[in-house]
Order: structure tokens, then C-alpha cells, then sequence
């Protein structure tokens, strides 16, 4: 019981790390393309 509770648990927040993890390398990916496209405009 305890341990398909502790799995349970394991995995939504390796699930969350992963979301919030991939979701901030897509903002700064997008941070630094829209830097890049700055600098070129200039």
C-alpha cells in the first residue's frame, strides 16, 4: 500500500521536474532567439 503510494508520488514529481525543466529551457531558447534577432536588426 505505502509503496504504490511512494511511487505514485515518485513519479508526479519527476513528471512536474521534467515539465517545469522543459519548460525553461523552452523560455530560454526563445529568450536568446529573440535576442539573436535583436542584435541582427540593429
Amino acid at each position: 500500500m505505502v509503496d504504490t503510494l511512494f511511487k505514485k508520488y515518485l513519479a508526479i514529481s519527476l513528471t512536474t521536474v521534467l515539465t517545469i525543466y522543459h519548460f525553461t529551457i523552452n523560455l530560454s531558447i526563445d529568450l536568446t532567439n529573440n535576442g539573436i534577432v535583436h542584435e541582427q536588426h540593429k
